[in-house]
């Protein structure tokens, strides 16, 4: 009997794990208006004005810039290879580039903002070290301070508005980066436990942690035609736990199917250089996920180790095939800002 298996791989834990604390950030690590990596280009219209930037998003004092907020400039490369850019930081912003030129002759380079306009008015912003420049026009609004206080309370996965991060992921050696920004948060109970409602730019869930144990809840259509809503519930790590504790949760998939996540704490405490830093306070947790088929037993689909540094959250995952052991899934923490 051949059963096909659809899984979720991890739904809960892989929608987006943040984390905060200001020991590094994007800013701190590369310093505004830098350039380094392997690639050798020029900003067209340097350095002067770039010429014809793109401009998205709306830049609003008060409002906490997100993925939509970006810049895009041309550059005419002459060697490829990677590339990592920061702007000159001006009225509480940021921009900043990361990737990997794979053609020479001109190239688009895409900037993310990072922070929260102070004020409104025309600003100018310097890309990269002997870049072009961009004038940003930022709209006047509500400049109060967001309300952080208790963000950082649970260490290994806090939660904090105006959190940035970047990975630089590969599945089967083709590589890509993704931004991940928490956006809001607001108290929602569900059941008897009070959770977070996180919007972030690549979705939305709930998150409680008590006691470093932190769960989060989201909503999923179920059922052969998909028509049923259905509440998905996962504990994706117990920090106070000890090394070797396992846990396990279910939920079931769009064909009916029932697929069990078995975590497992594999070590603590350990040091590691991920990503260009250097961090030594890491829980790898492994995540197998699976059914179990009558008459075989538990079917294993993918075998994952998540790795969250303390202060920092989320900096590694890696996703293999559970009986060959080939890696078809990596993702490597690139740079992060917190508030």
């Amino acid at each position: 009997m051949k059963t096909k298996l659809y899984s979720f791989v991890a739904v809960a834990c892989l929608l987006f794990i943040f984390s905060c604390q200001k020991e590094f950030s994007i800013e701190d690590s590369i310093k505004p208006g830098t350039s380094s990596g392997t690639a050798k280009f020029s900003y067209v219209g340097a350095p002067g004005n770039c010429i014809n930037p793109i401009i998205t998003g709306s830049f609003t004092a008060g409002t906490i810039l997100d993925i939509t907020n970006t810049i895009t400039v041309q550059v005419n490369v002459t060697d490829t290879g990677s590339y990592t850019i920061t702007s000159s930081s001006v009225n509480g912003m940021t921009f900043f580039a990361a990737g990997y030129f794979t053609l020479t002759g001109p190239q688009s380079a895409v900037f993310y903002a990072t922070g929260t306009p102070s004020a409104g008015g025309p600003f100018n912003f310097t890309l990269g070290s002997a870049g072009c420049s961009v004038q940003i026009v930022c709209i006047g609004g509500n400049t109060a301070p967001i309300n952080n206080s208790n963000c950082k309370s649970c260490s290994y996965i806090p939660l904090c508005v105006g959190s940035k991060y970047s990975y630089n992921d590969s599945t089967y050696g083709t590589a890509s980066l993704r931004a991940v920004d928490l956006l809001t948060t607001a108290d929602t109970t569900i059941g008897s436990k009070i959770y977070q409602k996180i919007t972030a730019s690549n979705g939305v869930a709930y998150y409680n942690c008590t006691n470093g144990e932190t769960s989060v809840v989201g909503y999923a259509l179920v059922s052969n035609n998909g028509n049923t809503l259905q509440k998905y519930q996962s504990t994706m790590l117990k920090a106070n736990a000890a090394v070797g504790t396992s846990w396990s949760d279910s939920l079931q998939n769009p064909t009916g199917q029932t697929v069990i996540q078995k975590f497992t704490i594999i070590s603590k405490g350990t040091s590691k250089a991920i990503g260009g830093f250097n961090f030594t306070d890491i829980i790898v947790v492994s995540l197998e996920t699976g059914i179990d088929v009558p008459g075989f037993g538990f079917l294993s689909a993918s075998l994952s180790y998540y790795s969250y540094a303390k202060g920092v959250g989320l900096v590694e995952v890696v996703t293999q095939d559970p009986f060959l052991g080939q890696v078809f899934y990596h993702s490597v923490i690139k740079s992060y800002f917190i508030p």
